[in-house]
């Protein structure tokens, strides 16, 4: 039993190969750079994604609280 739809054919699958080429071309130029380069490469991918590791932990946090219960005197 085949999962293609008889009406419409076989899937199409977009032309990716600028992408693919761009990746290759990034890997390329990242092997030329020097180890402190590289290094300072990853200081400044840290700190953009320091905002967003904060906001998840602050997440994590507030969804790990128990939930506070009212109590009600009589």
């Amino acid at each position: 039993m085949s999962h293609s739809n008889k009406n419409k054919g076989p899937r199409a699958y977009p032309d990716i190969g600028d992408i693919l080429a761009r990746k290759a071309r990034g890997r390329h130029e990242i092997a030329l750079m020097s180890f402190g380069q590289k290094i300072r490469m990853l200081d400044v991918m840290q700190a953009q994604v320091g905002p967003i590791r904060k906001a998840r932990e602050a997440r994590l946090v507030a969804s790990s609280r128990p939930v506070s219960t009212v109590t009600v005197s009589k």
